[in-house]
């Protein structure tokens, strides 16, 4: 190796792709999301949505007739991300709820700020988390999963930092954080970032099919439909304030 070569400046950081996530997905945007994440050619790509709402998920506002088809699409989407080749950063300033969990949990780096929260309510509305849940539990492990699908609290950016679902926490609108870590991740080898992302995502592939027709079973169900309805027409399933303190 020559001299010049050790003193060479290091190649430039290729560009980085910032995507917009919708406060909640329709069948439209789950197609659209699609479609722009398997368009990238970039080093990186983060995820983020606006100071109120990272992501909540799926859109329950409408009826679930195209269920199955929404969430096999979305469930699509964190397969590619999880092997895509290409960093994947999750900047997160409001609520990532259900499917928003998901596509924070399938990032590799998720930089979260105060007004960060993070929960699983599927169940509340009689479905459940299938598509996310593998990504989740992967992030902070089976039990705590469960635990948080399954009756636990909303999270907060510290408490989801101490399960180890946020790996940075900002205090302000976390360009700074990001653009320190972009620093980073813009100068890693592209191909040995493709191979490692694929060969990472290998060891504990979701079952897809489960997941699908697990989410459909309950979108489909008495139940599901008799909460949705209630709850589009004001009912709240969490529980008030009032309501969490013990009596």
């Amino acid at each position: 190796m020559s001299a010049g070569a050790l003193t060479s400046p290091p190649a430039r950081p290729r560009p980085v792709t910032r995507v917009r996530l919708a406060p909640t997905l329709t069948a439209r945007g789950v197609g659209a999301l699609g479609r722009q994440l398997q368009g990238v050619r970039s080093a990186a790509v983060v995820l983020e949505g606006d100071a109120d709402v990272f992501c909540r998920g799926l859109d329950l506002e409408g009826p679930l007739d195209d269920g199955r088809s929404r969430v096999a699409a979305f469930t699509d989407i964190l397969e590619w991300l999880d092997r895509a080749p290409f960093v994947v950063i999750a900047l997160v300033r409001g609520a990532a709820q259900g499917g928003g969990l998901g596509l924070a949990s399938v990032a590799d780096h998720v930089l979260a700020g105060p007004g960060a929260s993070f929960g699983l309510p599927e169940l509340l509305f009689g479905l459940m988390p299938a598509a996310v849940h593998p990504y989740v539990a992967r992030r902070i492990g089976p039990s705590q999963a469960r635990r948080l699908a399954l009756g636990g609290p909303t999270l907060t950016a510290s408490e989801a930092a101490r399960l180890g679902l946020v790996d940075q926490r900002f205090e302000d609108d976390g360009e700074a954080a990001l653009a320190a870590l972009l620093q980073r991740t813009t100068r890693l080898g592209p191909a040995a970032v493709a191979r490692f992302r694929a060969y990472s995502a290998g060891f504990a592939p979701p079952d897809r099919a489960s997941a699908i027709d697990g989410f459909e079973s309950c979108a489909t169900s008495e139940d599901a439909r008799v909460r949705l309805g209630r709850w589009r027409d004001g009912w709240t399933p969490w529980p008030l304030p009032d309501e969490e303190r013990p009596s």
